[in-house]
């Protein structure tokens, strides 16, 4: 049985939904500037009619925003990337994502970003830092990193970048981005670019229609503990929940960063406006969102949407990063090569950001997600985290630190497939689920008469039958338990290893450098 209930916690497409509103303030947070259409009409044209979410980004206007300018980003964001806390390096203008995921899963069916670059990029220069070759692919060049991360060059500072598709998926998508004339996602996606095009700093737009099942959202709507001491007519709730039609995160930038959530509706939700706020706060809470921002937000009905208003602090935002990006690491633009003690001095300097990166990542990975009870939303974080550490800037790194940073993401990988196995389990168990209806007919009486004519006829009394449901979700929902906690001691001496390696490699730096890592 799948699971399909948007504002139940046990559900996937709810933990997806959350995650995603917060990896998108998380980019709003570091780069935030209005969105304007002409400078991505050309990049949105490229995305494909199966995408379901669009991430735009212009990372250039940032530092023009009131607070980009009070908080020196534009002097602050080489500092800042090369110590991991933002996601593109600066040679990066402006960036679009899509990706298609699946609501119920949190699976990434296909995901690319394209990236307009400040200046000429030489993808020569990027294939000897990947230690490959340039390629060609219908007559662009095409640069396949040891990761699978293909950066194709659209144009002259223009890349596509992806690590979900395979050399024939590029061929393809490259085929449709180099003949579409018109934008060919879906109208929702389409009406909240053009809605955000010269007002919003940022922009995430998630496409939810047709994505849930009724029967299922009803099911876990009995169940929602928002609603236990709610009145509602719940079939006609079921029929609001399953006509979402999708979610966006617009953010503005003044002197404060300000954002703002909105679920849409494609029926009026004034006669559920009490408890549907409710219902999207308790799935934001229920993820474990450690952002205190969310927690004082108030959700209102607005119409067809619930939306939620609030302002958002750097340091908050700071401690999360989002899955939802394109893998631009590697888009640094090359600088000559220094000699002699300069090139050691930056050798040293590049390497003690790196392993403080590491360290910072892995601190907030242990304090924000890795005692979470949520075992697929932890997953999900274990992912980002390890994508994070490959994506960290690696010119002039030492080489035992870039080994040491891939022992990191893959034993980061590793949790996250542990955790993964524990849904793979609990989705079997999912199958031993099941409703019973028993109706217990009642005793029928009879009673005879006699008709003025002197027949004899008979009454009958049937009185209503009595109805008993009982299902075994308690006992499901225990085994499911015992599952997650029984894989917890492998996840913790995962844990420990790297706590280990990480002591470890900090002495062997200081020994090596004769200096504090």
């Amino acid at each position: 049985m799948h699971t399909a209930g948007f504002f139940d916690s046990s559900n996937r497409t709810t933990q997806w939904f959350s995650s995603t509103i917060l990896c998108g303030f998380v980019f709003a947070a570091w780069h935030s500037t209005v969105v304007a259409a002409d400078q991505f009409n050309d990049l949105v044209l490229r995305i494909p009619p199966s995408a379901n979410t669009i991430v735009l980004l212009d990372i250039e206007g940032l530092f023009k925003s009131p607070l980009g300018i009070e908080q020196a980003w534009a002097k602050r964001y080489k500092t800042d990337y090369s110590g991991g806390l933002v996601p593109f390096p600066p040679s990066v203008q402006v960036s679009a994502l899509a990706a298609l995921i699946d609501p119920e899963t949190m699976r990434i069916g296909w995901e690319f970003g394209i990236v307009k670059l400040k200046q000429p990029f030489s993808m020569t220069d990027l294939a000897r830092r990947e230690l490959t070759n340039v390629e060609k692919l219908d007559g662009h060049s095409i640069v396949t990193s040891s990761r699978r991360t293909y950066y194709l060059e659209l144009v002259p500072q223009t890349i596509a970048v992806t690590t979900h598709q395979n050399r024939q998926d590029m061929a393809r998508w490259l085929k449709f981005a180099k003949s579409n004339k018109q934008v060919a996602v879906s109208d929702y996606l389409r009406s909240a670019v053009q809605q955000a095009a010269g007002k919003d700093l940022y922009l995430l737009a998630v496409d939810l229609q047709d994505s849930l099942h009724q029967e299922e959202v009803r099911l876990r709507l009995e169940h929602s503990q928002a609603l236990a001491d709610q009145k509602v007519d719940l079939d006609a709730l079921t029929k609001i929940v399953t006509s979402v039609r999708g979610l966006r995160v617009n953010v503005q930038v003044s002197k404060t960063i300000n954002a703002t959530v909105r679920v849409d509706f494609a029926a009026d939700l004034t006669p559920f406006a009490k408890v549907m706020p409710r219902l999207v706060l308790n799935s934001l809470e229920r993820m474990g969102a450690d952002i205190e921002e969310l927690h004082q937000a108030e959700a209102k009905v607005e119409g067809n949407s619930v939306v939620i208003e609030h302002s958002l602090s750097e340091p908050s935002l700071r401690r999360l990063i989002s899955l939802i990006r394109p893998q631009a690491g590697s888009l640094e633009t090359d600088e000559p090569p220094v000699p002699g003690a300069v090139a050691d001095a930056n050798r040293l300097a590049a390497s003690q950001r790196f392993y403080k990166a590491v360290n910072t990542l892995l601190n907030d990975l242990e304090k924000h997600a890795r005692k979470s009870k949520n075992y697929a939303t932890s997953a999900h974080w274990f992912d980002t985290y390890a994508k994070q550490v490959d994506q960290l800037p690696t010119r002039d790194v030492d080489a035992d630190l870039l080994a040491y940073a891939g022992s990191v993401s893959s034993k980061l990988r590793a949790v996250a497939g542990s955790l993964r196995g524990v849904p793979l389990d609990v989705k079997s168990l999912e199958y031993e689920k099941k409703e019973e209806f028993y109706a217990y007919p009642a005793m029928v009486s009879v009673t005879p008469y006699v008709t003025t004519g002197g027949a004899v006829g008979w009454n009958y009394n049937v009185p209503p039958n009595w109805v008993d449901y009982k299902n075994n979700f308690a006992e499901v929902q225990a085994k499911q338990a015992k599952v997650i906690a029984e894989g917890e001691k492998d996840r913790d001496r995962i844990w420990q290893l790297l706590t280990d390696e990480t002591a470890s490699m900090r002495s062997k730096m200081s020994r090596k450098y004769k200096t504090q890592f």
